[in-house]
């Protein structure tokens, strides 16, 4: 292996047993207990590849090809970080990187994200992008959503000077308003770009107009992927079932999102090192919600990081947008 992974305690197997508890406890699986084995990495790349937008060949997938070319494009001469928060495949990263070589740019690539599999799988995607011309990998393992100031580790890695591109692609789906501020917070620092995106709303604003994105979450990859987690703490699956429905974040920005829940239809006892927890009939453990935006309420959402849009690039008949935010 020709790179030094950085894996943080949040995700030793120890902070992690404790959390997956804790989950259970409050009924509340967070979602990046949905990306940690190997096989939900490959669950989680087959949905994406199968209903995502970006995840397939068309107009949303140039929408990242156009953000990256802009932002590089407002580069001051020199070296660059490319820091890919929630990074998955790195395949959306990998079209910065591109951008960057174009322009004869020296990148350097910080893959992060929960999942040790997924990390190594973006590192190794951009390794032909960032060596080739001098540029160095750093694959970082932590929660995202464990409190740690990131900043001055990063600066650390890199001259003094290098420019910073951060990468938040598929996070805002994945975590409450507040959850993504709090996890931005920890990696920004003044003067970087960061480029993000957002599933949006379809036509219309009604929480009912979601109805047409049902599909993209109803489905058996969806279904196959979330039941990897109730497999590994010992709920049987012929217990319940998985139900999707749709509800409105009641902080701000107010965006609505598509939640699934397991709902058992007997008993379950699950027993650990911290105890047992009892779920009765009809009780639900709540597994997923994925957030939908409009376009100004990316805006809204990052307005408290000292952070505002600069440029956007929307396909709203895919439900997708990729947004370019700078402070000030």
């Amino acid at each position: 292996m020709r790179w030094t992974s950085h894996i943080h305690g949040s995700v030793s197997p120890v902070a992690r047993a404790a959390a997956r508890w804790q989950a259970l406890v409050r009924r509340q699986v967070p979602a990046s207990f949905h990306y940690e084995t190997p096989r939900q990495a490959r669950l989680w790349r087959a949905l994406h590849e199968a209903v995502s937008p970006a995840g397939q060949a068309g107009a949303a997938w140039g929408l990242y090809e156009q953000a990256a070319e802009a932002v590089v494009g407002r580069l001051p001469e020199g070296e660059v970080l490319v820091i890919g928060l929630g990074c998955g495949s790195g395949r959306k990263d990998c079209r910065v990187l591109e951008a960057c070589r174009a322009r004869g740019k020296r990148a350097h690539y910080l893959p992060v994200d929960v999942s040790l599999p997924l990390v190594l799988t973006a590192a190794e995607a951009a390794a032909p992008l960032v060596e080739a011309g001098g540029g160095r990998i750093w694959p970082v393992v932590t929660d995202l959503t464990a409190e740690e100031d990131w900043g001055a580790w990063w600066q650390a890695q890199v001259p003094v000077g290098t420019a910073c591109i951060l990468t938040f692609y598929g996070m805002l789906p994945s975590l409450a308003p507040e959850e993504a501020r709090a996890c931005l917070q920890r990696w920004l620092r003044p003067g970087c770009w960061m480029l993000l995106s957002a599933n949006l709303m379809p036509a219309g604003e009604g929480g009912e107009s979601l109805q047409g994105v049902l599909p993209q979450y109803d489905n058996d990859f969806t279904r196959q992927w979330l039941s990897v987690f109730l497999e590994d703490v010992g709920v049987p699956l012929s217990s319940g079932s998985l139900r999707f429905f749709c509800e409105r974040y009641k902080g701000s920005p107010s965006v609505p999102a598509v939640v699934a829940e397991w709902q058992f239809h007997e008993p379950v006892e699950i027993r650990g090192e911290e105890g047992v927890v009892y779920y009765e009939a009809q009780e639900r453990l709540r597994m997923l919600a994925s957030y939908r935006y409009l376009p100004e309420q990316v805006a809204e959402a990052v307005q408290p990081l000292g952070q505002r849009v600069i440029a956007s690039w929307v396909d709203r008949d895919a439900g997708e947008g990729v947004f370019l935010c700078a402070g000030g």
